[in-house]
């Protein structure tokens, strides 16, 4: 509904958007749009630090638990 709210407001204004255009600013929007959450969704530094210790510490814990297990 953005794209055509802005079409309309360019209307009032005296400029003409074709079919064509109004798509590419609809195809611009979604992928500002999807560029802007695969942002959001991606790991900062210190998470992915975080990460990575913790799957080490479990690594870890899982070869102390072979090894106690290996020695009953």
């Amino acid at each position: 509904m953005y794209i055509d709210e802005l079409v309309l407001e360019l209307k009032e204004k005296g400029i003409t958007v074709d079919v064509t255009e109004k798509e590419k600013l609809k195809d611009l929007r979604l992928r500002k749009l999807r560029i802007e959450k695969e942002k959001s969704e991606r790991a900062k530094p210190e998470e992915t630090k975080l990460i990575n210790s913790i799957k080490e510490l479990k690594s870890k814990i899982r070869k102390i638990d072979k090894k106690l297990k290996n020695k009953r």
